[in-house]
């Protein structure tokens, strides 16, 4: 006997083909079922969430992180912990979240660095920026700032530039990542001087070499230097955003002096992996809007010269493709060459 199985027929068809079609759907059905595939974040978190800080233990960003974690811990009744992945200017830390399990449990706690400026500063960075992270939330928004040891005869940028002229090449300026690198050179290109850029690996260590006398000048942030204004070791030159900061209102900006329209501002983000579900991310963002209402983030975030600038999962991919534009127009003005 002949089975005729054309368009479709099962006129014929053996039972025991019938049983596996049934044992098949079956199993099918009880697959769309499964947690994780039907509803991604239901009971999320369940685990410990780590958070990966590309700089090291001891800098602005570390710091901040570490106050969210608590107040996400609280918010989630799980453990969740800060992983400091130094190295390479951010994109160590970076590029681990690029290749981490999209669950929900592994995010990146960074700054704007690290998915705008090494972009125009490296030849190979080891991700995309858009393509290779799933955005969650901007957090707040900042400036980093010039300093200067307090025995130098320098009290604002007029006064480094007649500096600089006078001493070619003698002056030194640390810097702990790509954005402050990038502060140093629009210095030389706009205000035509010779100062010499020192790389460090974070800022805590370019602020121990700073104080030693091995550096006159460095890139800071308030959460480094604010103690040392305080006691008269270091003086505020001038900071990086195109507006005064309200911590230090009586300090001048690049904008002011030596690079008119010139914006430095940099933001705390945080990413998940590529392919993280929505509803995962959303569960994410919520929380963190949640710990902005919160009173201690909000007084650390004023008092180190930052303000809340919440972006949320929508908003943030096209933001950030205008934040990658902004940055690669200063690093081309500068003259800036690819390493």
């Amino acid at each position: 006997m002949t089975t005729d199985i054309r368009r479709g027929s099962n006129r014929g068809l053996p039972a025991a083909l019938h049983r596996l079609a049934s044992a098949v759907l079956l199993m099918l059905s009880l697959v769309c079922c499964l947690p994780g595939i039907a509803a991604s974040a239901a009971g999320y978190p369940s685990n410990v969430v780590t958070l990966v800080v590309p700089y090291p233990a001891g800098t602005a960003t570390d710091t901040y992180a570490r106050l969210f974690a608590r107040k996400l811990e609280s918010d989630f009744g799980q453990r969740v912990i800060v992983e400091n992945r130094p190295g390479a200017n951010g994109m160590n830390g970076a590029a681990t979240i690029a290749r981490a399990k999209p669950d929900g449990y592994t995010l990146l706690f960074t700054t704007s660095s690290t998915h705008t400026s090494v972009l125009g500063l490296y030849k190979a960075v080891p991700y995309d920026p858009i393509k290779d992270f799933t955005p969650v939330a901007i957090l707040a928004a900042g400036s980093t700032l010039l300093v200067v040891r307090s025995d130098q005869n320098i009290s604002n940028i007029p006064q480094l530039v007649a500096a600089a002229k006078a001493n070619p090449g003698k002056l030194n300026i640390g810097f702990a990542n790509a954005s402050g690198q990038i502060a140093v050179e629009v210095l030389k290109k706009r205000a035509g001087i010779d100062v010499v850029g020192v790389p460090y690996r974070g800022t805590p260590q370019a602020m121990t070499d700073l104080l030693g006398g091995n550096l006159q000048l460095m890139v800071a942030d308030i959460v480094t230097a604010g103690q040392y204004f305080d006691q008269g070791k270091l003086k505020p030159l001038a900071f990086f955003s195109k507006q005064r900061r309200a911590v230090l209102p009586d300090v001048a900006t690049y904008h002011e002096t030596i690079a008119p329209g010139v914006d430095l501002s940099f933001w705390y983000a945080v990413f998940a992996p590529p392919g993280t579900p929505k509803d995962v991310t959303d569960v994410l963002a919520k929380a963190l809007r949640k710990a902005l209402d919160d009173k201690e983030i909000q007084e650390h975030t004023a008092k180190v010269g930052t303000e809340i600038a919440w972006t949320g999962p929508d908003a943030f991919t096209p933001y950030l493709a205008s934040e990658i534009s902004r940055w690669d127009a200063v690093i081309k003005e500068a003259g800036i060459q690819k390493e």
